[in-house]
């Protein structure tokens, strides 16, 4: 059976993880100088690496032959993490049935010893979700945890948390994760994978993942699929709804030109298209920043995408461009 992209090339240790280099170093001397905490929590948006990096903690902390903060692989509790079967490392899903009945069997078996690493960790993922009577019951334990207990808990949402969780947990945010270390990823897997994909499209699909390194993944495995091995800028541009550069660049012209009709006549021809507006209007906003920085800053970057602008650059009046990303923000 296929094995999804993202689920292949999710890391399995501390090294693995791009573009979180704070938080993996924070970890990697909390382990190695044994002060780790006995509840985290990891908050960021969605794919960038909070659940993978719980588990990663999860199996070194485990790891009966660990060196430093690498996990060896060999023993019985890296065997049986690797092959998903590890009876000490509990994930709890705190999205489904708001977590009362997992956080009430977790209290019921809180005081059983792990069955072969150190510790009994317990991740609960999108814990925002719990619901007050499961928050009160986890309040409970992290008051008073056994002390071969350890908390991981992940959110997108940390400010629905309760703040009596929150002040009993090591704080650790997520970024989002630069383009240039999600292109560096892309560029490895499609290597690995013998992916026939040029720089332009790496790019592309790390300018728009929006910061998550699964999405930038699963974004190249769809593509892997709909090019049949042979991706390219028009590919990604198509499989995201995205505007071709050459048909936004005529947008913005019309726009500074003050030509309603072609802004009406493109914009119909996109919606016709079936493209999303909304995305329309995020790249608007993109092309229009690079703009405004090349006019301050004087960045060469725009003269490259847009030629007409860059030869009409001192006609264009920054107020204009300000007032347009303030109307399509």
């Amino acid at each position: 059976m296929y094995q999804a992209l993202y689920r292949k090339y999710r890391p399995t240790n501390l090294d693995d993880v791009y573009g979180q280099n704070i938080i993996v170093q924070i970890l990697k001397n909390s382990i190695t100088n044994n002060k780790v905490s006995h509840a985290y929590l990891f908050s960021g948006p969605r794919g960038t690496g909070k659940t993978s990096v719980a588990k990663i903690v999860g199996k070194i902390l485990n790891c009966t032959n660990l060196k430093e903060y690498v996990p060896c692989e060999t023993c019985e509790s890296c065997i049986q993490f690797n092959e998903k079967n590890s009876i000490d490392i509990i994930e709890i899903d705190a999205a489904s049935n708001n977590g009362v009945d997992e956080i009430r069997e977790l209290k019921s078996k809180i005081n059983l010893v792990p069955s072969i690493g150190k510790y009994k960790i317990y991740i609960i993922d999108e814990v925002h979700m719990l619901s007050i009577g499961a928050f009160n019951a986890l309040l409970k334990t992290l008051e008073e945890p056994p002390a071969h207990v350890i908390f991981i808990m992940a959110t997108t949402d940390p400010h629905k948390v309760p703040t009596t969780i929150l002040s009993r947990c090591q704080k650790l945010e997520f970024k989002k994760i630069n383009i240039n270390d999600i292109a560096s990823r892309i560029r490895y897997i499609s290597e690995t994978e013998n992916i026939t994909i040029d720089n332009d499209s790496i790019y592309e699909i790390a300018k728009h993942s929006n910061g998550g390194m699964r999405d930038a993944i699963s974004m190249l495995d769809q593509l892997l699929a709909y090019t049949n091995n042979n991706i390219n800028k028009k590919a990604v541009y198509e499989i995201n709804g995205l505007i071709e550069e050459e048909k936004l660049e005529n947008l913005i012209i019309a726009i500074f030109e003050k030509d309603l009709q072609t802004i009406l006549n493109l914009i119909e021809e996109y919606d016709n298209q079936g493209k999303s507006l909304l995305k329309l209007s995020e790249e608007l906003i993109i092309r229009l920043k690079d703009i405004l920085l090349y006019k301050i800053l004087n960045k060469n970057d725009v003269e490259k995408k847009h030629s007409y602008i860059s030869k009409n650059i001192d006609k264009i009046d920054n107020n204009l461009i300000l007032t347009i990303i303030e109307e399509l923000n």
